[in-house]
């Protein structure tokens, strides 16, 4: 499975009872992008009302998801570096993977990242954290038999 990030356009009524078309952005756990259409149409189609439009569908390279206990709070992409020695040339290596972190503040993303990544066997920097406009993951629900 891959990850896209999905951007859907929709009607909403805002507080003054004035209709607005809005974007929100959500990401998919897919095959394809064609699945990852179908999927985020579906999903967000249930708590709509009206029509949606696909504005734009990109691949994701997500290494790990890690939500949060109760499911809610914002979502954070990390960039972690992982850095491992060769032990016969000595030389370092550096590997750049994407991290996606959810919770309620920015202040608690490094503190999590260090308690999921508690059993590491690599060294690793923490370096980037960045708040998203992500507003909900759907994974992949596998297809029950009739």
């Amino acid at each position: 499975m891959e990850w896209f990030e999905c951007k859907v356009s929709y009607e909403k009524e805002n507080e003054d009872g004035k209709i607005k078309s809005i974007v929100e952005a959500y990401l998919v756990d897919a095959m394809s992008f064609t699945e990852a259409e179908a999927v985020i149409i579906e999903e967000v189609s249930s708590f709509i009302s009206g029509d949606c439009d696909v504005k734009a569908v990109k691949k994701e390279k997500i290494y790990e998801m890690f939500k949060s206990e109760n499911g809610e709070g914002k979502w954070f992409k990390t960039k972690v570096v992982f850095i491992v020695t060769d032990e016969i040339t000595g030389k370092e290596k550096r590997t750049n993977v994407t991290m996606y972190l959810q919770t309620e503040e920015i202040d608690d993303v490094i503190k999590e990242l260090r308690v999921n990544l508690k059993g590491s066997m690599a060294d690793y920097e923490i370096a980037a954290v960045n708040e998203t406009k992500i507003l909900q993951v759907f994974e992949h629900k596998e297809k029950e038999e009739a």
